[in-house]
């Protein structure tokens, strides 16, 4: 919404530099939406858009920018402490 604030936490940007940066918005906006629980829109899952006849290709370069944003969160796991008897 124009004027509307909008958390920079929540948005990405693109460089404008991009060769193919039309294509790529032509593919990422096709996408359909559904409301979060949170109240949030998301982009459809990958489930979702099988149940429905949509006319998407995958993997397309929408899925490779899905791909590249996620971040998984590290897993935190102990130390273990090696033994290198003998070595040397």
């Amino acid at each position: 919404m124009k004027g509307e604030y909008v958390n920079p936490d929540d948005i990405i940007s693109l460089s404008s530099d991009i060769d193919v940066l039309d294509q790529l918005r032509s593919e990422v906006c096709r996408i359909p939406q559904k409301r979060s629980n949170n109240g949030k829109i998301q982009i459809m899952s990958k489930i979702d858009m099988a149940k429905k006849p949509y006319e998407l290709p995958s993997p397309n370069m929408g899925d490779a920018l899905m791909m590249s944003m996620f971040s998984p969160k590290a897993v935190q796991k102990q130390a273990v402490k090696i033994n290198f008897k003998g070595w040397g």
